[in-house]
């Protein structure tokens, strides 16, 4: 299922909605670089997502495509209740309350949608509204709300977002609505759910036995938003299939200048421990209006991509920006000059020596492969390990995952420099390896003499037990 090999390594993941639902313009964005996409379930319905769903299979069929679906999960964001008028306004030094009571508020009372927080919050915490627009800080509590001083002014609108950094919250990290949207992504066959506001590897794990009663196996994305996910961010990387970089959420609660040095660290470990990341959330914010990036964002992007990130993700530039193919078509730009650079190698590469066979063999043909100056790594998976183990590795070479079942490939798209391909059966490698040459040499990726490298397992052919290195001539 695969017509054409892609010339950038690091994926483009982009946020479908009203600017990007029908399936013309799902292949717009995939002709334009796009490898997977989201779906927000914070907005839209059952009936807009089940549409969603089934125009990027569509455009899967018409474009040969895998384009794997991350649905992604609301989680508990908490927010403030309706105000007479639609909105209100507080004055610095205004006192307010904030209320457990479920009822319209005024300038005096601000009712809010999770009234448990109200025993979590203590005195002197601060509670942000409208990514941090507003600031509050608790000056008493009582039994059911929070005398609080404003410190900005400002307009407080119906059910804005509110953000309580120096608080340690009680709420589920799956809400009932979650679970909902879970049986309704396993029912449409999703590829990865994306939990949000993870605070600890317990979350994740409650996600993953929630889809597993269902008789499934579907990836779980963290998404990094929280301060008690930076103190338990290894755990929470090792319990996961995949990592996200959530700067919105994240740059709230934790002040904005800390976020650089905060997703250069996640990145790192997340290449350490083996963990695909995704870096996420305004990346090119201002194409949501205009038809070109600041210089600034283009910078943000290609710093991710330094960093070390899997993958890159557009959200409201197309969901419901003016330009939604173009953002993808420079953020796809700005990959490939970026790459072309200099050598994305792991800082820990030179450690990265294990006693594991499948390890051992993945090292050795990136090795050989930088040497000779392969144009592709072949290697045939069942289980997804080997595309992993060398997509870590950042070779030099394009990496071409071969399995007979698109599930697996699904799991390998996330994967930085890996590209997928279906073919049934898997019991003749020579097959497959002619395969890819033609497809190659189709799509101009390969030319005469060029050299590719193939992991293996021979004379017995088991798929994820490489045993056997080969250089084949183009």
């Amino acid at each position: 299922m695969l017509t054409k090999l892609k010339f950038k390594k690091t994926k483009i993941i982009a946020t479908l909605g009203p600017a990007t639902s029908s399936v013309e313009k799902i292949i717009s964005l995939i002709d334009s670089g796009l490898d997977l996409v989201r779906l927000n379930f914070s907005h839209g319905d059952y009936d807009t997502h089940a549409e969603y769903i089934s125009n990027v299979r569509i455009a899967e069929e018409k474009t040969g495509r895998i384009i794997p679906v991350i649905l992604d999960l609301s989680g508990p964001k908490i927010r403030t209740g309706n105000f007479e008028n639609g909105k209100i306004f507080v004055n610095a030094n205004d006192e307010v309350r904030l209320i457990k009571e479920n009822i319209t508020g005024d300038e005096k009372n601000i009712p809010v949608n999770a009234p448990q927080i109200i025993d979590d919050i203590k005195v002197n915490e601060r509670i942000l509204i409208d990514d941090g627009k507003i600031s509050l800080s608790v000056i008493s509590k009582e039994k059911d709300s929070l005398l609080c001083k404003v410190f900005n002014p400002g307009y407080i609108s119906n059910r804005k977002g509110i953000n309580l950094p120096d608080t340690n919250l009680s709420l589920p990290s799956i809400t009932e609505k979650d679970k909902k949207d879970i049986e309704f992504g396993i029912k449409n066959k999703i590829d990865f759910f994306a939990l949000s506001f993870v605070r600890k590897p317990e979350d994740i794990l409650s996600l993953k036995q929630i889809i597993n009663s269902y008789g499934v196996d579907i990836p779980v994305i963290s998404k990094i938003e929280r301060p008690e996910a930076i103190l338990n961010i290894d755990e929470i990387i090792s319990a996961s299939s995949a990592v996200m970089v959530a700067r919105g959420d994240l740059g709230v609660e934790v002040s904005p200048e800390k976020v650089p040095a905060m997703q250069k660290l996640i990145i790192s470990k997340c290449n350490k421990l083996k963990v695909p990341v995704i870096t996420a959330t305004q990346m090119l914010e201002s194409m949501v209006s205009n038809p070109i990036p600041t210089r600034a964002e283009a910078s943000d992007v290609a710093n991710a991509i330094l960093d070390g990130t899997d993958c890159v993700m557009l959200s409201a530039e197309t969901s419901v920006g003016k330009y939604p193919e173009l953002a993808v078509r420079i953020m796809d730009k700005i990959i490939e000059e970026t790459e072309n650079i200099k050598k994305i190698r792991p800082v820990n590469y030179s450690d990265k020596i294990s006693k594991n066979l499948l390890d051992i063999i993945c090292k050795t043909a990136v090795d050989i492969a930088d040497s000779i100056n392969a144009k592709a790594i072949v290697t045939i998976t069942k289980k997804g390990r080997s595309p992993l183990l060398l997509s870590n590795l950042r070779p030099e070479s394009h990496i071409i995952a071969v399995a007979n079942e698109d599930n697996i490939l699904r799991k390998s798209s996330v994967l930085w420099g890996v590209d997928t391909l279906v073919y049934k059966p898997l019991s003749n490698p020579e097959n497959i390896f002619s395969t890819v040459k033609d497809l190659g040499l189709k799509s101009g990726f390969f030319n005469y003499g060029d050299k590719i490298v193939a992991i293996l397992s021979y004379p017995e052919f088991l798929p994820d037990s490489a045993n056997t290195i080969r250089v084949i001539d183009i």
